[in-house]
């Protein structure tokens, strides 16, 4: 090479580092400015998560005010829920009302006024949608600054705070009653999308989780929604006699959830099965169905069950459900299979495609047998028992606990001495009002030390005589 062909050349590699560096420096000062903006988003993020738990929290005390307890227990767990730890002052509201148990209600409602419960879901609903807007911002920031994937996760959280229909618009916009989603980010969120009623949906928090899923049918009202995979003739039916008995759930406790519940029937049993496993709750898999209170779904396998016996699941699961929507507290097992018998117990309803009557007696095959001393359960076994772990041993003792606790609960509620009857139901609402159990953020927690500690301080030293009774009540049972 000649001398000016060699200088020709280094010049070039000059140039050619120069503008390497000047791009790698150009790289560097993007991604040093995305960090940046990173962390401004998520110091920007923790500002609307505490204003969020403040403003539940305020729901929380006018209810309180109110005499509402179910309700207002309910919006200080949420309050410490939705700010993710971040409001100090919501959890230390959250930690008196725990600690000072009765004596941080200034009055309690035993049967709260309609009027009462609508004002109560306004509020909520105001506070809901106030922090789904500002999640909005936070996602129309994040794009201004391309942060996409950032921009993609609050828009996320966006739609799973509608709890509205989710409509998509001719040109494929994901469409909310406080915006459109931009193009880029819908078709994103549409890219797994799955059919329903045959239109592309977004997979909801449930849906994510059962990807083999393609096609669904649904029908809605403004309660209840409701999913199967069997048939939209089956989702009507079932969404006209759930909504039947949802009345009689919001007089039994005084309240109503703030959100639509939701059902969804599976066809296939592996379904369910994949379903549990994804959403940690696979000891769950040997039941007929489950209300999961983290994505708000009432869950019932369908496969080689009768109609009849899948009606009876599906109203059994969905009072779990409306009850975990009234109030979070974690009752003991007993408790819940007790009060869920009660409205979905073989004979508790009736159905004959038009209304549904609910709250019945139980058919007597299935509660004579517990006069035989090799079927009843001891109470304080049975108080001690736990239905899942009994389900999982899959020994036949499961359908007798379930038996014996709605035997129980209807004896505590409406047979035993009304001084019984009186001190059962300031039990109930000293748990609710407590919220007794109840862990922020801890949808499947079982844990139910504090409530069952509470049943014993009431009714330990009288549990022999209660016992009494209830075998002698049992003696004269007839479900006729």
């Amino acid at each position: 090479m000649s001398r000016s062909g060699w200088i020709q050349g280094g010049i070039g590699c000059v140039v050619a580092a120069v503008v390497l560096a000047g791009s790698l420096g150009a790289f560097a000062k993007d991604d040093a400015r995305k960090a940046l903006n990173r962390q401004k988003l998520a110091a920007m993020r923790k500002a609307v998560l505490r204003e969020a738990g403040t403003r539940h929290a305020k729901v929380g005390t006018w209810c309180r005010d109110a005499g509402l307890v179910a309700q207002a227990a309910a919006e200080f767990v949420k309050a410490v829920e939705v700010s993710e730890g971040e409001n100090a002052w919501a959890q230390r509201i959250l930690d008196m009302m725990r600690n000072l148990k009765d004596r941080f209600w200034k009055k309690k409602l035993k049967k709260p006024s309609g009027g009462m419960i609508r004002g109560y879901q306004k509020r909520a609903k105001k506070a809901r949608e106030t922090y789904q807007k500002e999640r909005l911002k936070l996602a129309r920031w994040a794009d201004k600054k391309e942060l996409e994937d950032e921009a993609l996760e609050e828009y996320k959280g966006v739609v799973r705070l509608s709890d509205d229909y989710v409509k998509i618009d001719e040109k494929g916009l994901v469409i909310l009653d406080v915006a459109k989603i931009p193009a880029k980010y819908s078709a994103r969120l549409l890219a797994d999308a799955v059919t329903i009623n045959g239109k592309p949906r977004i997979r909801d928090a449930f849906l994510e989780k059962v990807p083999s899923i393609k096609e669904v049918h649904e029908a809605v009202n403004d309660v209840l929604v409701m999913r199967s995979q069997v048939s939209l003739k089956q989702a009507e039916q079932f969404l006209l006699m759930c909504t039947g008995l949802l009345p009689f759930l919001e007089k039994d406790l005084g309240g109503k959830p703030t959100r639509r519940l939701r059902m969804f029937i599976f066809a296939k049993r592996a379904d369910y099965e994949a379903y549990c496993d994804a959403a940690g709750l696979g000891s769950h898999k040997l039941a007929a169905g489950l209300a999961d209170s983290g994505t708000f779904v009432t869950l019932v396998s369908a496969e080689g069950m009768s109609e009849e016996t899948v009606r009876g699941i599906a109203l059994h699961e969905l009072t779990h459900l409306f009850q975990y929507g009234v109030t979070p507290t974690v009752m003991p097992s007993w408790y819940n299979e007790g009060f869920a018998e009660t409205y979905g117990g073989e004979g508790t309803f009736t159905w004959d495609g038009a209304k549904l009557t609910a709250g019945g007696k139980m058919d007597a095959a299935h509660v004579h047998p517990l006069r035989d001393a090799k079927n009843y359960i001891p109470l304080k076994t049975l108080l001690a028992g736990d239905a899942l772990k009994l389900i999982n041993a899959a020994d036949g003792k499961a359908r007798m606990f379930y038996n014996q606790s709605w035997a129980f609960f209807r004896y505590l509620r409406l047979h035993a001495s009304e001084e019984i009857q009186q001190r059962f139901l300031r039990y109930e609402l000293v748990c609710r009002g407590a919220a007794m159990g109840a862990k922020a953020g801890e949808h499947h927690n079982r844990d139910a030390t504090d409530a069952a500690a509470y049943f014993q301080s009431l009714f330990g030293p009288d549990l022999a005589a209660i016992e009494i009774g209830f075998k002698a009540w049992l003696k004269t049972y007839e479900s006729k």
